[in-house]
């Protein structure tokens, strides 16, 4: 790539998918190393890209999050989260979940493509999310670890992670 790589890789059917600072995502043979196919955004892809029934879902801090035919790399469609995103997706069920820098937290439902908010966590997001049962967790940066249903969006009991003096 001709940028830095921050991201980390997502390996799905012989294929490793990166993104980089030069704002390609790029899927390139597990098995040989030739490059399949390169997509080009607005700006750089920063997280883990994820896929689910052969579309790549990968978040990009030009505030969308691009669909992209696993093979060919053709676009399918964009969504537009209004902030950045830098926050590893997750799965849940046939829905996946992202969460924009913002703090507000996205289902986007691979069978009909429609993207609803789920959530405002109204605090700065940047790590990875993680979902066990149909609940996603979530850390924010005043160091808050939520959690989420993530069919409803209902907000959990939340669990601060500051050290007690």
């Amino acid at each position: 790539t001709e940028g830095t790589i921050t991201s980390t890789p997502l390996v799905y059917n012989n294929t490793v998918y990166i993104g980089s600072f030069d704002r390609h995502l790029y899927a390139v043979d597990a098995t040989d190393g030739i490059l399949r196919w390169k997509f080009l955004a607005e700006n750089w892809f920063w997280t883990k890209p994820i896929a689910y029934n052969n579309v790549v879902y990968a978040p990009s801090l030009d505030h969308k999050v691009y669909a992209l035919d696993a093979i060919q790399g053709n676009k399918i469609a964009e969504f537009d989260l209004e902030s950045p995103i830098s926050s590893s997706p997750v799965l849940v069920n046939s829905s996946i979940i992202f969460a924009s820098q913002q703090g507000v937290i996205y289902a986007l439902n691979t069978k009909s493509t429609e993207l609803k908010r789920l959530a405002d966590l109204e605090e700065a997001i940047y790590g990875p999310l993680y979902a066990r049962e149909g609940i996603v967790y979530i850390h924010t940066q005043d160091l808050t670890l939520h959690r989420i249903n993530a069919d409803t969006g209902a907000i959990l009991m939340s669990v601060s992670l500051k050290s007690k003096e």
